[in-house]
């Protein structure tokens, strides 16, 4: 689905706290998505498989402008 995205351009999905599942969602949807310019991924307590699975489609995204990323 947000693979897809032609209209959002920021998404804030702060405070949800997605585990290693909805990182690798997250990370397959970064790899093809190129519409979306702004997300905010902060206090989702993000375990340290679940950065690399996100880092995995940040790679091969080149139209992500701004990230926000805390604990």
């Amino acid at each position: 689905m947000f693979q897809k995205n032609v209209a959002i351009k920021k998404l804030n999905l702060s405070w949800n706290g997605f585990a290693i599942e909805g990182a690798k969602g997250l990370g397959r949807a970064l790899e093809e998505n190129r519409t979306l310019k702004e997300l905010d991924i902060s206090n989702n307590r993000l375990e340290v498989k679940a950065v690399g699975e996100l880092l995995k489609g940040l790679k091969e995204n080149d139209g992500l402008n701004w990230l926000k990323v805390s604990v």
